[in-house]
Protein backbone atom coordinates (compact mmCIF):
# COMPACT_ATOMS: atom_id res chain seq x y z
CA UNK A 1 0.00 0.00 0.00
CA UNK A 2 2.91 2.43 0.62
CA UNK A 3 3.51 3.22 -3.09
CA UNK A 4 -0.19 3.80 -3.72
CA UNK A 5 -0.87 5.96 -0.68
CA UNK A 6 2.33 8.00 -0.41
CA UNK A 7 3.94 8.09 -3.84
CA UNK A 8 1.12 7.90 -6.36
CA UNK A 9 -0.29 11.41 -5.78
CA UNK A 10 2.84 13.30 -6.79
CA UNK A 11 3.63 10.89 -9.60
CA UNK A 12 0.17 11.37 -11.10
CA UNK A 13 0.90 15.02 -11.79
CA UNK A 14 4.40 14.15 -13.03
CA UNK A 15 2.79 11.63 -15.40
CA UNK A 16 0.29 14.26 -16.56
CA UNK A 17 3.25 16.57 -17.28
CA UNK A 18 4.80 13.76 -19.37
CA UNK A 19 1.55 13.30 -21.32
CA UNK A 20 0.89 17.01 -21.96
CA UNK A 21 4.42 18.40 -22.23
CA UNK A 22 5.92 21.14 -20.07
CA UNK A 23 4.33 24.17 -21.71
CA UNK A 24 0.75 22.89 -21.56
CA UNK A 25 1.14 21.25 -18.15
CA UNK A 26 2.53 24.37 -16.47
CA UNK A 27 -0.11 26.56 -18.13
CA UNK A 28 -2.77 24.30 -16.61
CA UNK A 29 -1.03 24.17 -13.24
CA UNK A 30 -0.87 27.97 -13.11
CA UNK A 31 -4.58 28.14 -13.86
CA UNK A 32 -5.32 25.55 -11.12
CA UNK A 33 -3.28 27.57 -8.60
CA UNK A 34 -4.92 30.87 -9.61
CA UNK A 35 -8.42 29.50 -9.60
CA UNK A 36 -8.18 27.19 -6.59
CA UNK A 37 -6.00 29.34 -4.35
CA UNK A 38 -8.80 30.69 -2.18
CA UNK A 39 -11.52 28.13 -2.88
CA UNK A 40 -11.62 24.36 -2.86
CA UNK A 41 -11.57 22.88 -6.37
CA UNK A 42 -12.68 19.32 -6.85
CA UNK A 43 -10.94 16.83 -9.09
CA UNK A 44 -13.53 17.30 -11.83
CA UNK A 45 -12.67 21.04 -12.01
CA UNK A 46 -8.94 20.28 -12.12
CA UNK A 47 -9.57 17.82 -14.96
CA UNK A 48 -11.66 20.43 -16.77
CA UNK A 49 -8.86 23.00 -16.47
CA UNK A 50 -6.26 20.64 -17.94
CA UNK A 51 -8.65 19.58 -20.71
CA UNK A 52 -9.30 23.22 -21.63
CA UNK A 53 -5.62 24.23 -21.77
CA UNK A 54 -4.62 21.08 -23.68
CA UNK A 55 -7.65 20.86 -26.00
CA UNK A 56 -7.78 17.13 -25.17
CA UNK A 57 -10.25 14.77 -23.57
CA UNK A 58 -8.30 13.52 -20.53
CA UNK A 59 -11.01 11.31 -19.13
CA UNK A 60 -8.89 8.21 -19.86
CA UNK A 61 -6.00 9.65 -17.84
CA UNK A 62 -8.05 10.72 -14.82
CA UNK A 63 -9.99 7.42 -14.76
CA UNK A 64 -6.80 5.36 -14.68
CA UNK A 65 -4.75 7.51 -12.36
CA UNK A 66 -7.18 9.14 -9.94
CA UNK A 67 -10.02 6.65 -9.69
CA UNK A 68 -7.93 3.48 -9.43
CA UNK A 69 -5.35 2.15 -7.01
CA UNK A 70 -3.60 0.30 -9.85
CA UNK A 71 -0.26 1.35 -11.34
CA UNK A 72 1.31 0.17 -14.60
CA UNK A 73 3.02 -3.22 -14.41
CA UNK A 74 5.28 -3.30 -17.48
CA UNK A 75 6.97 -6.43 -18.79
CA UNK A 76 9.07 -7.03 -21.88
CA UNK A 77 8.18 -10.20 -23.79
CA UNK A 78 9.16 -11.94 -27.03
CA UNK A 79 12.49 -10.10 -27.34
CA UNK A 80 14.61 -10.96 -30.37
CA UNK A 81 17.77 -9.43 -31.82
CA UNK A 82 18.63 -9.54 -35.50
CA UNK A 83 22.05 -8.45 -36.75
CA UNK A 84 22.04 -7.15 -40.28
CA UNK A 85 24.50 -4.96 -42.21
CA UNK A 86 26.48 -4.19 -39.05
CA UNK A 87 23.40 -2.96 -37.15
CA UNK A 88 21.16 -4.59 -34.59
CA UNK A 89 17.39 -4.70 -34.75
CA UNK A 90 15.76 -5.24 -31.38
CA UNK A 91 12.15 -6.50 -31.58
CA UNK A 92 10.00 -6.89 -28.49
CA UNK A 93 6.57 -6.55 -26.98
CA UNK A 94 5.77 -4.44 -23.93
CA UNK A 95 2.80 -5.64 -21.94
CA UNK A 96 1.19 -3.72 -19.11
CA UNK A 97 -0.51 -6.24 -16.83
CA UNK A 98 -2.65 -3.37 -15.41
CA UNK A 99 -3.79 -2.38 -18.94
CA UNK A 100 -3.05 1.37 -18.73
CA UNK A 101 -2.99 3.72 -21.71
CA UNK A 102 0.15 5.80 -21.41
CA UNK A 103 3.17 7.07 -23.33
CA UNK A 104 6.34 5.28 -22.27
CA UNK A 105 10.00 6.06 -22.88
CA UNK A 106 12.26 3.16 -23.74
CA UNK A 107 16.02 3.45 -23.48
CA UNK A 108 18.18 0.85 -25.20
CA UNK A 109 21.77 0.83 -23.98
CA UNK A 110 24.35 -0.62 -26.35
CA UNK A 111 28.09 -1.09 -26.36
CA UNK A 112 28.26 2.07 -28.54
CA UNK A 113 25.83 4.38 -26.73
CA UNK A 114 22.11 4.54 -26.14
CA UNK A 115 18.85 5.25 -27.96
CA UNK A 116 15.68 6.65 -26.35
CA UNK A 117 12.24 6.27 -27.98
CA UNK A 118 8.80 7.32 -26.82
CA UNK A 119 5.87 5.07 -27.68
CA UNK A 120 2.23 4.72 -26.62
CA UNK A 121 1.16 1.66 -24.71
CA UNK A 122 -2.52 0.69 -24.65
CA UNK A 123 -2.23 -2.45 -22.56
CA UNK A 124 0.51 -3.70 -24.88
CA UNK A 125 2.60 -2.63 -27.85
CA UNK A 126 5.01 -4.29 -30.25
CA UNK A 127 8.11 -2.27 -31.05
CA UNK A 128 11.39 -2.41 -33.00
CA UNK A 129 14.47 -0.30 -32.37
CA UNK A 130 17.51 -0.19 -34.64
CA UNK A 131 20.83 0.20 -32.85
CA UNK A 132 24.37 0.90 -34.01
CA UNK A 133 25.88 -1.19 -31.22
CA UNK A 134 25.03 -4.50 -29.59
CA UNK A 135 22.11 -4.07 -27.13
CA UNK A 136 22.98 -4.81 -23.50
CA UNK A 137 19.97 -3.33 -21.65
CA UNK A 138 16.40 -2.17 -22.22
CA UNK A 139 15.18 0.35 -19.65
CA UNK A 140 11.50 1.22 -19.47
CA UNK A 141 10.69 4.67 -18.09
CA UNK A 142 14.39 5.57 -17.63
CA UNK A 143 13.63 9.07 -16.31
CA UNK A 144 10.87 7.85 -13.97
CA UNK A 145 7.94 9.81 -15.34
CA UNK A 146 5.45 7.15 -14.28
CA UNK A 147 4.92 5.33 -11.02
CA UNK A 148 5.03 1.64 -11.88
CA UNK A 149 6.05 -1.72 -10.51
CA UNK A 150 9.85 -1.75 -10.66
CA UNK A 151 11.75 -4.87 -11.56
CA UNK A 152 14.91 -6.17 -13.15
CA UNK A 153 15.46 -9.40 -15.10
CA UNK A 154 17.11 -10.77 -18.25
CA UNK A 155 15.85 -12.04 -21.59
CA UNK A 156 18.26 -13.58 -24.11
CA UNK A 157 21.23 -12.02 -22.31
CA UNK A 158 19.69 -8.52 -22.39
CA UNK A 159 19.13 -6.82 -19.04
CA UNK A 160 15.56 -5.53 -18.66
CA UNK A 161 14.98 -2.76 -16.12
CA UNK A 162 11.66 -1.13 -15.25
CA UNK A 163 12.46 2.09 -13.36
Amino acid sequence: MYPVIYRKGGFVFRSLQFVLGNKTFFKGLRQVVNECHYISCGLSRIQEIFENVSNQDLDWFFEEWFYSTEVPDYRVKNLTIIRENGKYLLNFEIVDESNFTMPLEIKVETDKGSVVKRIWIKGKARHSIECEGKPVAVILDPYEWIINKNREYQINGIKIVVE
